[in-house]
């Protein structure tokens, strides 16, 4: 994973501990223990990363789909990494939570196709 990835990571898993909204938004969600913000790596993000970011570090944002229209994409949301087999970071998970609505997004598309299809059993099996 690209290494401005992981600083801008590291920027929300400072955020979730010094931002008003985030804590107010663990707490609604039920999250606000240290030990789960620490054990799952959870990070928010403010929308402070950007205006703070470098030229490059913007424009890289921009091509890797983390920031779109001038925004980072979870803006608002409680963000989780997502490790690979291998302990390395493979996508990012955000969750959007108010009293209208749950919203989920993924920074990367979704893999296409079946997994597991040696384990499909025909139904007479």
């Amino acid at each position: 994973m690209d290494e401005v990835v992981h600083d801008l990571l590291g920027f929300y898993q400072r955020e979730i501990r010094e931002d008003a909204e985030a804590q107010k938004l663990l707490k609604r969600v039920g999250a606000d223990s240290v030990d789960v913000i620490e054990h799952f790596n959870l990070g928010y993000c403010s929308g402070r990363a950007l205006p703070l970011a470098s030229v490059t570090a913007r424009k890289r944002y921009r091509e890797l789909g983390l920031v779109v229209r001038a925004r980072e994409i979870f803006a608002g949301c409680i963000v989780f990494p997502v490790l690979d087999e291998s302990g390395g970071l493979a996508d990012l998970f955000g969750f959007r939570y108010s009293a209208k609505s749950r919203r989920y997004f993924l920074w990367q598309e979704p893999p296409c196709g079946l997994i597991g299809i040696e384990a499909l059993q025909p139904g007479a099996e």
